[in-house]
């Protein structure tokens, strides 16, 4: 769908044409002038609006965008979104978007406390608030911008260790839009947020801190294990004060001594509780032992010879 300006600018040949024609046929006949009076002021009205355009006399403006109004190059009025006359030769606009911007900046080079050289990657997300100081106030607004970022970016990395410009980043961002926004409020911009996407650092420095990465994340699962052991310990110890002499020593006979049995050594050592306890339990479960040894060894005999063999 074309608009009434770029109709303008493409038909503006054809509607003079049907009008000299009109005109004509209008003042060779009577009968026809009376008919065509109304068609006929509608294409002139028509006709003057489309040479406005063309001319310059009329502005098209957006609903998102203003125009500062210089009549004889000072300022007279802010032009809103719709159709604007502007003066030929006496008044100039100079239009403004009033959208929320983004402006990526290249990587600036920068230097922090350790004396690391990194590349920072920023972006800026800024709006205009006030048309008339962007135009006024400073020139070319969009590169000033850039300029401050950069000049904020190096001194906050310079006060900042490695360390604390990669583990703090958000707070960084909040110290760059702080750093420029009493200039940028001077400016009618409203700084949304500077973001800093990327830092890239020397290939010597990443590899060591990614070493070192790896280091607190093997201290971090040892804690974790070493934590989960103290849990269990806790717990069998918890449960051990509802057992009698009895019981722990049945367990400990159950469970630690076949683990003691896997090691290398050929001698075992029994607390001193069973030598100064019941003397006689300790050698009935000796015996005990020794009698399940020997069914063991003639169940071992009497087995298959396919058995055996395994």
């Amino acid at each position: 769908m074309t608009t009434i300006k770029q109709f303008t600018i493409e038909r503006i040949e054809a509607v003079f044409v049907m009008l000299l024609m009109l005109v004509i046929i209008a003042a060779l006949n009577e009968e026809v002038r009376m008919l065509f009076v109304f068609p006929i002021f509608l294409l002139l009205l028509g006709t003057l609006i489309q040479v406005g355009f063309k001319t310059g006399i009329l502005v098209q403006l957006d609903d998102y965008e203003r125009a500062i109004v210089l009549r004889r190059g000072r300022f007279h009025r802010i032009s809103k979104s719709g159709w604007n006359i502007k003066l030929p030769w006496l008044e100039e606009m100079k239009i403004v978007d009033l959208r929320q911007k983004t402006m990526n900046l290249p990587p600036q080079q920068a230097y922090t406390a350790d004396e690391v050289k990194v590349h920072l990657d920023t972006v800026v997300f800024y709006k205009v608030i006030d048309p008339r100081k962007v135009v006024l106030e400073v020139d070319h607004f969009t590169e000033s911008l850039e300029e401050y970022v950069r000049s904020a970016l190096r001194d906050i990395a310079g006060n900042l260790t490695v360390v604390e410009l990669i583990g703090e980043i958000e707070k960084v961002n909040d110290l760059v839009k702080a750093k420029i926004e009493p200039f940028t409020s001077d400016w009618g911009i409203n700084i949304v947020g500077v973001q800093i996407t990327n830092v890239q650092l020397p290939q010597t420095i990443e590899s060591a801190m990614q070493q070192l990465k790896r280091q607190k994340d093997l201290w971090a699962a040892a804690r974790w294990q070493a934590k989960a052991r103290q849990m269990e310990i806790e717990s069998l110890a918890h449960a051990a004060k509802h057992l009698d002499d009895r019981a722990l020593k049945y367990l400990y006979l159950k469970e630690a001594l076949p683990k003691l049995a896997e090691g290398e050594g050929n001698k075992v050592f029994f607390p001193v509780d069973f030598k100064s306890g019941d003397m006689s339990n300790a050698m009935s479960m000796d015996r005990m032992m020794e009698k399940e040894k020997k069914a063991e060894g003639e169940q071992a005999n009497t087995a298959p010879p396919h058995i055996r063999q395994r």
